[in-house]
């Protein structure tokens, strides 16, 4: 084993003042501290699908030593006098002193340099110039540069080496000075190479673009890790505490240190998927009832995949695509090895309601094997989710045998999508296709989860561009994906197809039927297994399932149409009325009777106002709720996505026909008793003034032409399979 040199340990990593105390934390300290996490990383926390995305072309134990290469050589850059000589934040001047009088004594002759462009050489930078110097290739020295977030620049060593090597080694006139350096930093190199098993840097392996994404996430979370004094900000439970300038190197248990770290910080458990034997079993045991044909037929359709990669549900609102989805997440996540999910859906609102519904599907798992998986709730409004914040903090749970689901606060902020479960608006995937700060962890979060996008044709053209290369992404970590759509069109659905291949193998070369590029059946299940694409739409449709519901054009005021509403409920009943403005629903919600309950719903409420109308609505109309005997619901577009709420008879102005289809999917969703007067499901079609005139607020959102489609289109009678 190499031997450290007095110099080499005297180099700082971490230094501070704390109540009138010096701190300090030797860098190789922090670098072991890193190496130790990282390797933790590999071993224990990434599910075993991106363990074999990291093993690709590698033996295991190769793998092993190069993630611990990565984690003691990460800040390497530190070693150097534009590191040294910085001062200490906020700046503390006795601090610094006795930080450079350590150096000194330890052998450094003078602590002075050229540092009029020492910001020029940030450490990420020196420590990927140092080691691409000594000879490591530039697929690791790149994770290295860019470690604190973003990737180096093209030619960025060679600047370093010849514009700025005084930032590196210190005055360029003092050779004494910068031998000195040089002897330091040869030490810990060779130190790090003997720590990590390496004879030689030469042996360290060149890594693909997905592996070094990959890896690039864990040291950055790594380097977090390591970096916490304590486990969070509002914690008194220290992980990797700084030592008083009084300690050494010399003093410290490395071992001891990282295992207790990981010990407090390791508090919310993954999850182990399991290999579902009976479809209707397991949908009694996390859902509470038998399956329909249809789910039935397409859970035991997914379990056969070999590699599935991208599944696409298309299938009739109502018909419990969500339960299937979770189903599917279980079955997928055991085949591909993954340990978490993101459930993507395309606003705040839908995000509110599908929240409760994957909480109790994760009660389930948590009770079933006594654990407590993480979750989150990704969205601008989540502290005003009551079923979120009511959840326990992980730190804050010690016996619960039975299993709970929690919140591990130390993902937080940046480190939101490193949680296993969370929920969420689409964006935070789609952020995965734009160039930023730390990019790399939130494809490192994704990149161990199955993922399921609801509502998929409600992306418009911008959002879809950046949907299909995320979708590329996942394809290239091997994360199934599951999306779900009662109304999309053939194209987007085979350019994500294309999209999910192309990452995957790097081609869309595909192997299915001819004419699976225009294939319209309905439903239709989608499955990539590896590069072969299966299409199934033949499924068996129970009698009371298929429904014919009267569709009826409606040519009224705002009066009118209230007044039609209340003699449709005259004996009892829910109506809903489904508008494209909130102006307009605000309007009619003025005209209700005031001896019939009202519930206006709309995008312009405040978040704890809208939180509070959501909850009423879920409990009054909802699956299982207590029905009044007669209200009026009025709301715009927030209620035709995710939400399960039932209406026995339903309004809606004028919109494109998915978007008609998507609100008649909360018509008559649930096998409930009614009026007579309103078993038979209708929809009165609104905002109609004449073929062609449809008034300008509804031209104003959805164009002309697309209404005057619609409303050429649409029949007098919908068939509909529930």
């Amino acid at each position: 084993m190499v031997n450290l040199f007095p110099a080499t340990k005297a180099l700082w990593g971490k230094k501070a003042v704390h109540d009138d105390q010096e701190f300090w934390l030797p860098l190789v300290a922090h670098l072991i501290d890193t190496k130790n996490v990282m390797q933790w990383l590999y071993n224990n926390w990434i599910s075993e699908g991106t363990r074999k995305i990291l093993q690709q072309n590698l033996y295991p134990e190769d793998t092993q030593k190069l993630v611990g290469f990565l984690g003691f050589y990460h800040d390497f850059g530190k070693a150097t006098p534009a590191f040294q000589y910085k001062q200490s934040f906020p700046r503390n001047k006795d601090l610094d002193e006795d930080i450079n009088e350590n150096l000194r004594r330890a052998g450094f002759s003078s602590i002075s340099m050229d540092n009029y462009r020492v910001h020029k050489s940030p450490h990420p930078i020196a420590g990927e110039t140092l080691l691409e110097s000594f000879g490591l290739n530039e697929s690791i020295g790149s994770i290295i540069g860019g470690h604190h977030g973003l990737p180096p620049k093209k030619d960025v060593t060679f600047k370093q080496l010849n514009i700025y090597a005084s930032n590196l080694w210190g005055r360029d006139t003092d050779t004494k000075i910068q031998d000195e350096w040089k002897f330091v930093q040869n030490n810990l190199f060779k130190y790090g190479l003997a720590l990590c098993g390496y004879n030689d840097i030469k042996d360290v392996p060149e890594v693909t673009l997905p592996q070094a994404v990959i890896l690039e996430g864990m040291l950055i979370m790594a380097d977090w890790l390591a970096s916490s004094e304590k486990l969070t900000n509002y914690s008194n439970i220290s992980l990797f505490p700084l030592i008083s300038l009084e300690e050494n190197f010399d003093e410290l248990n490395m071992e001891e240190r990282y295992h207790q770290a990981i010990k407090k910080w390791d508090i919310s458990d993954r999850w182990m998927p399991e290999k579902i034997a009976s479809v209707n079993e397991q949908y009694r045991l996390r859902f509470n009832f038998i399956p329909r044909p249809v789910q039935k037929e397409m859970s035991e359709i997914i379990s056969q995949a070999n590699d599935p990669g991208l599944v696409i549900i298309e299938a009739p609102t109502g018909i419990g695509k969500t339960e299937l989805a979770l189903t599917a997440a279980e079955q997928l996540a055991f085949k591909q090895g993954k340990s978490g999910l993101y459930m993507g859906l395309p606003t705040q609102a839908t995000t509110n309601a599908m929240f409760s519904r994957v909480k109790e599907w994760l009660d389930s798992i948590a009770k079933e094997q006594a654990a407590h998986p993480d979750v989150k709730l990704l969205q601008g409004k989540a502290k005003f989710n009551k079923p979120y914040t009511k959840l326990p903090y992980a730190e804050n749970i010690y016996d619960d045998t039975d299993g709970a689901v929690v919140i591990n606060s130390w993902f937080a902020g940046k480190k939101s999508s490193l949680s296993h479960f969370a929920v969420g608006t689409i964006d935070h995937l789609l952020l995965t296709a734009l160039k930023q700060k730390h990019l790399f962890l939130r494809h490192l979060g994704f990149s161990d989860k199955v993922v399921i996008i609801d509502e998929l044709h409600a992306y418009d053209s911008y959002m879809s561009s950046y949907l299909e290369k995320a979708i590329k992404w996942l394809g290239a970590y091997h994360v199934p994906v599951i999306a779900l759509s009662a109304t999309l069109p053939k194209k987007k659905r085979n350019d994500l197809l294309k999209a999910y291949l192309k990452g995957k193998y790097g081609s869309i070369k595909i192997k299915a039927n001819d004419n699976w590029e225009v294939n319209e059946g309905y439903p239709l299940l989608s499955i990539l297994d590896g590069n072969k694409l299966e299409q199934v739409s033949e499924f068996s449709i129970a009698n009371d399932e298929n429904r014919t519901i009267n569709v009826v054009r409606f040519n009224g005021n705002e009066e009118e149409i209230i007044n039609k509403a209340v003699a449709e409920i005259e004996d009892g009943g829910i109506a809903g009325i489904v508008v494209n403005t909130v102006k307009r629903a605000q309007d009619l919600a003025r005209l209700v009777p005031e001896n019939i309950e009202v519930l206006l719903l709309h995008s312009a409420y405040l978040a704890p106002e809208r939180e509070k109308i959501e909850e009423r609505l879920q409990a009054k109309i909802g699956k299982g709720g207590m029905r009044p005997q007669k209200m009026i619901v009025i709301g715009t577009q927030v209620l035709e996505q995710s939400l399960d709420i039932d209406f026995d008879v339903l309004f809606t102005d004028i919109a494109p026909v998915d978007l008609i289809i998507q609100r008649i999917g909360r018509l008559h969703r649930h096998k409930i008793s009614r009026p007579i007067t309103l078993a038979k499901p209708t929809v009165y079609i609104t905002g109609i003034n004449g073929y062609g005139d449809y008034g300008k607020g509804n031209e104003f959102i959805y164009g002309k032409y697309l209404l005057m489609k619609t409303d050429h289109f649409l029949k007098n009678k919908i068939r509909k399979l529930q």
